[in-house]
């Protein structure tokens, strides 16, 4: 593996080191970093994917099921989870 030193320079020419940035978060782990914390202001979030709440259920599966599951998730460019859904629904539509 090749180890690729880069450079770091915040504002006013300053070179952000790793040392640098280990004594800064020491300082403010102790609470003595600048100014005062803020509230914390949470956004809207995610929109809900359903009308209907979700609930997690527990599927055992072999492993050999999972990964096929995993490939066909990742062609279609979706999760795990998103992949199982949308084929149970499809198969629950069809009925």
């Amino acid at each position: 593996m090749i180890n690729v030193k880069r450079k770091f320079v915040a504002e006013g020419n300053i070179e952000v080191t790793d040392e640098l940035v280990e004594s800064l978060a020491e300082k403010w782990e102790r609470g003595e970093g600048p100014g005062k914390p803020g509230p914390f202001i949470a956004g809207p979030g995610r929109p809900p994917l359903y009308e209907d709440q979700l609930r997690t259920i527990s599927v055992k599966l072999p492993s050999s099921i999972v990964d096929v599951i995993d490939d066909k998730a990742r062609a279609l460019g979706e999760s795990r989870s998103q992949y199982v859904r949308h084929t149970i629904m499809a198969d629950l539509m069809e009925a």
